[in-house]
C-alpha cells in the first residue's frame, strides 16, 4: 500500500467511527430505558419504535410489542378501552392512543371487552364493529342500557358501511383505514363532549 492508500483507509475509518459512535450512544441510552429484564428480542422490538429517529419511518405494527413504555401516559390521564380483534390493528391503535396521552386497556373480542368496560368504567370506548363474541353494535347497545355507563362516549370503527341505525348506537363512526391524527382528533373531541355519568 502507498501512503495515499493508507490515508484514504484512515479517512474512511474516521468517517465510519464519526457516524457510528454517536448512533451507538443513542441506541445505548435507549436500551438503558428498557425497564425490564427481557430477552434480546423484546429489547430489539422496543428499540425498533425509534426507527423514525434513524430511518424517518414509523415501525410496522408487528414491531410494536414491548414499545408501549415509550409513551406511558400519566396515571390521571383519561382511560380508553379499545376493543379490536385484529392483533396488528389493536397494537398499532393502542400505541397511537398512548402516544397522544391516554391510558389504554385492550380486549380482543366483544365479550372480554364488555367485561372490561363494566369493571373499569373508562372515559371512552373505541371498538371495532365486526368482532367475535359480540359485535361492536351489540356492545354499544349493552353499554347504553347499563346505568352508570350509558353516557360513556363510544367511537365505533369499521371497514364496511353501516346502516343509520347501527351508526346511531355510537357517538361517532370512524371508517378504516384511518390516520392516527383522525383517531386522536375524534378521541379528543369525544372526551371534551363527555357528560357526567348517570
Amino acid at each position: 500500500f502507498s501512503l495515499r492508500d493508507l490515508l484514504a483507509v484512515a479517512a474512511c475509518i474516521g468517517l465510519f467511527l464519526g457516524v457510528m459512535i454517536p448512533t451507538m450512544q443513542r441506541l445505548h441510552s435507549h436500551a438503558r430505558r428498557v425497564q425490564c429484564v427481557g430477552n434480546l428480542e423484546s429489547i430489539s422490538q422496543a428499540l425498533s419504535a425509534y426507527g423514525r429517529e434513524f430511518g424517518g419511518a414509523l415501525p410496522h405494527a408487528g414491531t410494536m410489542t414491548g414499545a408501549s413504555w415509550l409513551y406511558a401516559p400519566p396515571a390521571g390521564a383519561p382511560l380508553v378501552v379499545l376493543l379490536e380483534d385484529d392483533d396488528d390493528i389493536r397494537r398499532a391503535t393502542a400505541l397511537a392512543l398512548q402516544k397522544n396521552g391516554w391510558r389504554v386497556e385492550t380486549a380482543a373480542d366483544g365479550v372480554e371487552g364488555l367485561a372490561k368496560i363494566v369493571d373499569l368504567r373508562p372515559d371512552l370506548v373505541v371498538l371495532d364493529h365486526i368482532m367475535p363474541g359480540r359485535t361492536g353494535y351489540e356492545v354499544c347497545r349493552e353499554i347504553r342500557a347499563t346505568p352508570g355507563l350509558r353516557t360513556t362516549p363510544l367511537l365505533l370503527t369499521t371497514a364496511t358501511p353501516l346502516s343509520a341505525r347501527k351508526c346511531e348506537a355510537a357517538d361517532a363512526v370512524l371508517y378504516k383505514p384511518f390516520a392516527e391524527r383522525h383517531l386522536a382528533s375524534w378521541v379528543a373531541d369525544l372526551l371534551q363532549l363527555k357528560t357526567p355519568r348517570a
